[in-house]
């Protein structure tokens, strides 16, 4: 084991003209690395007693989880409500189910880069977690926020070069993945 390390090689080190053993390393070196360890307990256990002990903490965790779950399940499900409320819209206004078809989606992603812009959609993400990340507005979001972070870099090599840098795997891998179903259910035929 690597407490005995220092001790069975015998190693000495010349620091600042003393001369330290390989035992007196060996404790440095398990105090230095101790102290991170030592402040995290620390805190773990002024956190734990100000719960009331392990089983409230992991009760509270817990809770915590599932309010964080339900708080993205309804965010994502407000999005899907506010899609399909275009939906109703557009098809009031006596478009075709084609054009509605593209109509909503287009106004989706609109908003959602909109929203990016004005720095709102990040802080309801903040709070809401993977239910904004709806795909379509989450992809709005992936392509406009860097966009947003590099403008000032120039459109060429700000704007243009890192617009798709957090959305073009996924671009480049939907499309790959995309040919490859495709040529199973074709193969499959």
């Amino acid at each position: 084991p690597w407490e005995y390390f220092f001790e069975t090689r015998g190693l000495a080190y010349n620091v600042m003209g003393k001369e330290i053993s390989g035992g007196t390393a060996q404790v440095v070196y398990g105090f230095i690395m101790g102290i991170p360890g030592a402040i995290a307990m620390f805190f773990a256990i002024n956190i734990i007693n100000r719960l009331g002990g392990n089983k409230n903490l992991l009760v509270f965790s817990e809770v915590i989880t599932v309010v964080a779950r339900i708080l993205a399940f309804v965010v994502g499900g407000l999005i899907c409500v506010g899609g399909q409320l275009l939906m109703e819209f557009y098809t009031s206004i006596n478009l075709s189910e084609k054009e509605v078809k593209m109509a909503v989606p287009m106004t989706l992603v609109f908003l959602a880069a909109l929203l990016t812009g004005l720095k709102i959609f990040n802080k309801i993400a903040k709070h809401a977690g993977a239910g904004t990340f709806v795909p379509i507005t989450g992809f709005a979001n992936a392509v406009v926020s860097p966009a947003i972070e590099f403008k000032q870099e120039g459109w060429v090599l700000g704007l243009g070069a890192n617009m798709f840098k957090i959305a073009g795997p996924v671009i480049v891998y939907g499309t790959i993945a995309s040919t490859v179903y495709g040529i199973i259910y074709w193969i499959m035929l």
